[in-house]
């Protein structure tokens, strides 16, 4: 399951080309320097991005730009557990410091199809792997924030081993609103700390 999960979106976030539909920005460019700013400091490295994923049917695109569906993997130890707590802080920090670079950024603003953008423009994964690419088997293994919502995943190694896939199972851990997640890490002022690994 968690393999197929990985393959669609990644499907989808490449589906879409690395230029806005107007000439001359580039969101991949975009969204890769946001990454190299945070990659110290969360942990993190790019693994796709796109626009205009999973958008209504009905959706007219006005100036370019829908939405964003970013995919990071982080790469640690099987032996460094990411909490709960850990996940939320990385992903709240992330969407926070996501919304601020794309709603402060001139060069930006003249896609975006609503301005300033929220949270329910953005679609968000992050992946906790170990150095082959597997699942953490303790702690969070993953998280999917979309449609203001956050999804945390667990995933319990039966066997491991140095190839992807480990066999094993994922199952939801626990599932909040982001306003929810804002709340608690404002209530540990992580988001003004800076360190949030």
């Amino acid at each position: 399951m968690n393999f197929f999960k990985i393959l669609l979106t990644l499907f989808a976030t490449t589906l879409v080309s690395c230029h806005s539909p107007k000439q001359g920005f580039s969101y991949f460019d975009f969204i890769a320097s946001f990454t190299k700013k945070n990659e110290e400091k969360n942990k993190i490295k790019l693994s796709g991005c796109g626009i205009n994923s999973f958008l209504p049917k009905e959706y007219k695109i006005k100036n370019g730009i829908a939405n964003f569906n970013i995919s990071f993997k982080s790469i640690r130890s099987q032996e460094d557990p990411v909490s709960l707590e850990k996940a939320r802080r990385i992903t709240v920090t992330l969407v926070e410091d996501l919304l601020n670079e794309i709603n402060t950024n001139p060069q930006i603003r003249p896609y975006l199809d609503c301005f300033p953008m929220t949270i329910d423009h953005l679609q968000l994964s992050i992946w906790f792997w170990d150095e082959n690419s597997i699942s953490l088997g303790k702690g969070i293994s993953d998280i999917n924030f979309s449609k203001g919502e956050i999804d945390y995943f667990q995933y319990e190694i039966y066997e491991y081993s140095t190839t992807y896939p480990a066999v094993g199972r994922q199952s939801k851990f626990f599932k909040e609103s982001y306003q929810e997640a804002l709340e608690k890490v404002k209530g540990e002022n992580a988001l003004t700390q800076g360190d949030v690994q």
